[in-house]
């Protein structure tokens, strides 16, 4: 654990999280919640994360929230969440609402030419199973390939998705083992500022807690607020954070507090 911004102190941090009048918990899950593996679709949460998530969620005035790049249905089933758990997916284009609603915003036609170009040349490429296909993006993923094959596909994957950037006006994101098309107008920092502006004004406990570069995002919609800004990641980077936990043991014994700190306002 290591504090990047103004010396803290999370004893200080959990006793506000147990006398605050609402708390949320928001969390992305690939890098943070679970690791990276080659087939995504196996990305289970670290062993005891879910378990303490849904403590956390159980407890009143008590808010868990995942915001997530995948979408919606992916990530409901991956992690089997409950009914009442709150999503944001698609870097925030796609909300999904403790009482069973679904949002999608639309995008403009233009960006979805740009999207439907990207999938019909991973077909002719035959890179169609690479493909992750979402409301408002398209993403390629190599992960999974090595050697020759992994460069030539990153070569070309680069090749051609910056230039259906450059003519739909789609933005171009390098993630690790991938790279997306992504329609612009909304991302994390969006849900978060949400949010926020949802709870209003009052004695509010906030976190979020993400590993890569669409969590700036919502790192820096955070700014100047009196929300905890965490960086879970095996290797420090430059980042808008305030505390760094590397995973998973650290990032466990957080989520472990948070629930201790709720659980004691109910006994």
């Amino acid at each position: 654990m290591q504090w990047l911004k103004e010396k803290g102190n999370l004893d200080d941090f959990f006793e506000k999280v147990r006398t605050a009048d609402s708390r949320v918990l928001i969390t992305d899950y690939d890098g943070t919640l679970a690791p990276f593996v080659y087939d995504r679709n196996r990305a289970k949460p670290y062993p005891g994360v879910q378990d303490v998530l849904e403590r956390i969620n159980s407890q009143n005035n008590s808010r868990v929230v995942i915001v997530t790049g995948r979408t919606i249905e992916d990530q409901r089933r991956i992690m089997a969440l409950r009914s009442n758990t709150e999503v944001w997916g698609t870097h925030g284009w796609e909300r999904f609402s403790p009482d069973g609603s679904h949002r999608v915003w639309p995008i403009g036609e233009g960006y979805s030419e740009g999207l439907e170009e990207a999938i019909a040349w991973a077909t002719r490429e035959e890179l169609l199973e690479r493909i992750e296909t979402k409301p408002a993006t398209v993403a390629l993923h190599w992960r999974s390939a090595a050697g020759e094959e992994k460069e030539r596909i990153k070569e070309i994957t680069e090749k051609t998705f910056t230039r259906i950037a450059e003519e739909s006006g789609l933005l171009l994101h390098r993630f690790d083992g991938g790279l997306e098309l992504r329609t612009p107008g909304r991302d994390k920092g969006n849900a978060v500022k949400i949010i926020l502006e949802e709870l209003g004004e009052g004695n509010h406990a906030f976190a979020y807690l993400g590993d890569d570069a669409t969590d700036e995002d919502a790192f820096a919609a955070l700014e100047g607020s009196d929300a905890l800004r965490v960086l879970v990641r095996t290797e420090l980077r430059e980042t808008g954070a305030d505390l760094w936990l590397r995973p998973p043991r650290e990032m466990i014994r957080f989520l472990e507090r948070w629930a201790e700190a709720t659980n004691s306002t109910t006994e």
